[in-house]
Order: structure tokens, then C-alpha cells, then sequence
């Protein structure tokens, strides 16, 4: 894939930007939060007040320590959602979470391999997901956000297409057996 290194740089200085943004909002909350260590995150969180927001705990880590990454962020406000004495904690869990997304894409996802004709060369693992779909390695470009994307980009004269097999598995099958009305509804846009 051919890599816009301009596109690049906007993309992580959009995105530093936005990161400082997001913090300065945490800070406002927890001025004295270390925003790095998942321990004091969790200490936050779930901690009595004042010092703390008291709010449920919804995962621990292997190793037993409240989770604070962004499945038990995302599982936190599901819990928190429509009661009214955590209504107050929502906006700051938005953050953190949005915060954590946004670290992830700086320090995972921009940094690339790029060979000196521009070009990053992902390696094709044929089967090699668990569920026998294929995947990348070095770098894993089926797991880059859609942010990111923008940075791929076609050579000079030719034209980059995106596609999405939504649903491809339950298509086939349903066109192999024949199941007509969930092929019409596939037609209709259903889901």
C-alpha cells in the first residue's frame, strides 16, 4: 500500500492536538490524575468521594486489578447509563475512553514500516485469525481504524477501493440453501 507521508503528519497532528484537547478536560475533573497509570485511573473511578466517583466495577485484569482499558470503559457507561446518581461521571468516562482511542492510534497505528518506494508491505496470514479469516501482520492493517485510512492512498493513475463484505458468510449461505426471503431482505437493505 502506498503511504501519503504528508497525510501522515496532519493525521498525528489532528490527533496530538485532539489528545491534549481531551486531557485538559480529564484535568479539569482529576487535576492531579495520573492519566498513565491504569492503577490511579482505576482508584478514580471507582473509589469512594471525594477523591473518587464511587462508580461500579465492571472488569479486573489477568491479574486481578480493576480494568480501566476501553472494553471496560465502554462496559462502565452501558452499566452507569440512565441512573441518576452517575449521570455527573458519564462526560469523564467519554473522555477516558476517548483519550485511551486516541493514545492507542498515536503510539499503535502511525508509525510504519515504510519500504523507500513509499510502500508498506503487509505480510498475508491466510488463516491467520482463530475464526480462519485472514489477517496482516507487520503492520496489522485489517485492525487500523477508520481515522487512519486516509493515510493509504492510490499511486498516480490508479484508484483505491474500499469494500466491505458485510455479512458475506450469512449471504452465502443463505443463497446457497436458497432462504429467498432472507435474500430479499439482503436486496431490501436489511439487515
Amino acid at each position: 500500500l502506498l503511504v501519503d507521508p504528508a497525510e501522515v503528519s496532519t493525521l498525528r497532528a489532528r490527533l496530538t492536538l485532539e489528545l491534549k484537547e481531551t486531557e485538559a478536560v480529564i484535568r479539569g475533573v482529576a487535576p492531579t490524575l495520573n492519566l498513565a497509570s491504569p492503577k490511579q485511573r482505576a482508584a478514580f473511578l471507582h473509589g469512594a468521594p471525594p477523591d473518587g466517583l464511587g462508580l461500579p466495577l465492571v472488569a479486573r485484569t489477568a491479574k486481578g486489578a480493576p480494568s480501566t482499558n476501553q472494553d471496560s470503559l465502554d462496559r462502565l457507561l452501558k452499566r452507569i447509563t440512565g441512573i441518576k446518581k452517575y449521570a455527573g461521571a458519564i462526560p469523564i468516562i467519554h473522555a477516558l475512553f476517548h483519550r485511551s482511542r486516541l493514545s492507542t492510534i498515536l503510539s499503535r497505528y502511525l508509525d510504519l514500516p515504510i519500504d523507500r518506494d513509499g510502500r508498506v508491505r503487509p505480510r498475508l496470514r491466510m488463516y491467520g485469525a482463530a475464526t480462519g479469516r485472514w489477517s496482516y501482520t507487520d503492520p496489522a492493517i485489517h485492525q487500523y481504524p477508520a481515522e487512519c485510512r486516509s493515510m493509504f492512498v492510490a499511486a498516480p493513475g490508479h484508484l483505491l477501493v474500499s469494500a466491505d463484505y458485510s455479512q458475506i458468510e450469512a449471504r452465502i449461505f443463505a443463497w446457497i440453501v436458497g432462504l429467498h426471503a432472507m435474500l430479499q431482505a439482503f436486496r431490501d437493505g436489511g439487515d
